[in-house]
């Protein structure tokens, strides 16, 4: 591939040392892209402005601050919405909240932290116990974060 590259860059830049440009290609997190960049190839893809249905059920106000070309990730703020966990039996009743704001949802999760908080076997709450989140109001601090843009989009 780096023949390729070389032979590429030599026919764009007859009158620069190709060797420097390589140099500068391969210190970079991802030679492809920088080679696009220097030959005017590179297409930005589309990010998004908010991110796919299902993306982090505890945030909120989603807003694009950015895009890193080179890492392929997008930067963005939110608002985290808290949240309470709990851990009810199958059969039972989960509780009641009725106060306006509150979102209650419930799904099936498990993991060893709630096994060893039960003290149970991790098999047992997979099989047992359903999870019970129940939601607040967004929080209003601002927070940032990045993930991989097929995360995103």
């Amino acid at each position: 591939m780096e023949k390729i590259i070389k032979a590429l860059l030599e026919s764009k830049f007859p009158t620069i040392e190709v060797s420097l440009l390589l140099e500068v290609i391969s210190n970079t997190p991802d030679s492809m892209i920088a080679t696009e960049i220097l030959c005017g190839l590179y297409v930005e893809p589309v990010v998004n402005p908010q991110p796919q249905k299902g993306f982090r059920n505890q945030e909120t106000n989603f807003k694009v601050l950015g895009y890193n070309k080179f890492t392929k990730e997008v930067d963005y703020s939110y608002n985290q919405i808290p949240f309470t966990e709990y851990w009810v039996k199958n059969g039972e009743t989960a509780p009641e909240y009725g106060a306006e704001g509150l979102k209650y949802t419930s799904g099936m999760y498990y993991n060893e932290d709630v096994a060893k908080k039960l003290g149970i076997s991790k098999e047992e709450v997979q099989s047992n116990y359903k999870r019970v989140c129940v939601y607040g109001l967004p929080s209003i601090k601002v927070c940032t974060s990045k993930t991989c843009i097929s995360n995103w989009n």
